[in-house]
């Protein structure tokens, strides 16, 4: 076959095929009478080799040595190496896709900027079922940002003693019980309730503060208790954006979790 058949068939173009020859990654081929290159089948399987090479970061001058090793190797072997090099490419584009298919499940009801960040099923599960029972709002999405520290793609540390796996195994049992979820989802609603307006009367900020407590797994309760005194900087990102009544609820739930047993 000609220069043009020969790159049509791999994918590439004369100029590529030519300069290849010109820097040595592939052998001048035989000539016919009239001075064309013929190619044969061999020559197409180095093309496609050299060009997997270089899709895979090597130089022209790393894929040429390569191509020389390979040039007193059975030609059935190559292919065979060419066809396990295609296999494992077609195997990260399926990844890729799921990857892909993941997060545009995810848009549909998740904020942008945290669809991406969260990988941990169980956090996925819980964030889920909650907005199923009815929770919307800035509180949702607060936690939704919060549980992004813990179990984004990262691993990066939780301002809590767990990780995000421990975490979310932990928060998953709430997903999966309806009327746990939908507890969470009118706790969510409560606490959006105290962004504005006059401040609270003590008790209903006490009462918000031991229905979050009661609706916390008790193995996580009793991790936060053992954590120790919470970090300043942890404490203001808790914080940040909260009402004063709000900081009142999060600092008796804190208070509450560090006062001792019975």
């Amino acid at each position: 076959m000609r220069i043009g058949e020969l790159a049509a068939l791999v994918g590439v173009s004369t100029r590529t095929v030519r300069h290849y020859h010109h820097v040595g990654v592939l052998p001048e081929p035989a000539r016919a009478g009239n001075g064309y290159r013929e190619y044969e089948l061999a020559d197409a399987v180095l093309l496609v080799r050299a060009r997997r090479l270089t899709e895979l970061g090597l130089t022209l001058e790393e894929v040429a040595d390569v191509l020389a090793d390979d040039r007193g190797r059975d030609l059935g072997e190559i292919l065979a190496e060419v066809d396990a090099d295609l296999a494992r490419q077609e195997a990260d584009l399926r990844e890729q896709r799921r990857r892909v298919e993941t997060l545009r499940s995810r848009l549909t009801d998740t904020p942008r900027d945290v669809a991406d960040s969260i990988d941990e099923p169980g956090l996925l599960a819980y964030l889920d079922a909650v907005r199923r029972a009815g929770a919307r709002g800035p509180a949702l999405d607060r936690d939704r940002q919060l549980l992004s520290l813990i179990g984004g793609p990262d691993g990066t540390a939780s301002t809590a003693s767990t990780d995000g796996a421990d975490l979310g195994a932990l928060l998953a049992a709430i997903g999966d019980d309806p009327s746990a979820a939908a507890r969470a989802a009118a706790i969510y609603a409560r606490f959006d309730a105290l962004a504005a307006g006059a401040a609270p009367a003590r008790e209903v900020v006490e009462d918000l503060a031991a229905d979050i407590l009661a609706g916390v797994p008790p193995e996580l309760i009793d991790r936060a208790a053992g954590a120790g005194p919470l970090a300043p900087a942890h404490l203001a990102l808790m914080n940040q954006g909260l009402s004063p009544a709000q900081q009142a609820v999060v600092t008796a739930v804190i208070r509450r979790l560090s006062r001792p047993a019975g």
